[in-house]
């Protein structure tokens, strides 16, 4: 659920983003490439040298802000929710396996699952 919420506040983030301008679209596209060059980048000082060769990519990497105080806190607990933190491993019966967060977590889901969808698409409820 953590995983599924912190991709939906970033996928918040990006659609928001995109729908601002069409350079933003533009940007946002670029994104693969960036991510590209940074796996080469790495896939680099793995190899030997020369092995491959990279067209430049222009752009810098669009950070993902979470907006607010309570999207911030929702996307730190489920950061430490997906990567194995000390608080994870400590407290599996408090954090992962917890009931109570669990409910939270899927209202949240639910949300801003919605809220994704609403940005792209308004509908009118009344006939």
């Amino acid at each position: 659920m953590a995983m599924v919420m912190r991709s939906l506040i970033e996928l918040k983030f990006w659609a928001n983003f995109i729908s601002e301008s069409p350079a933003k679209a533009t940007q946002f596209l670029h994104e693969a490439s960036i991510d590209a060059r940074e796996l080469f980048q790495r896939l680099e000082k793995v190899v030997p040298p020369d092995t491959y060769q990279l067209d430049p990519i222009p752009g810098k990497r669009v950070p993902v802000e979470p907006s607010g105080e309570k999207e911030a806190l929702i996307w730190k607990i489920c950061s430490k929710l997906v990567h194995p933190t000390s608080w994870v491993i400590n407290d599996l019966e408090g954090t992962v396996y917890n009931a109570e967060q669990r409910k939270v977590l899927s209202i949240y889901v639910l949300y801003y699952g919605w809220g994704i969808v609403s940005i792209f698409h308004k509908i009118d409820w009344v006939e």
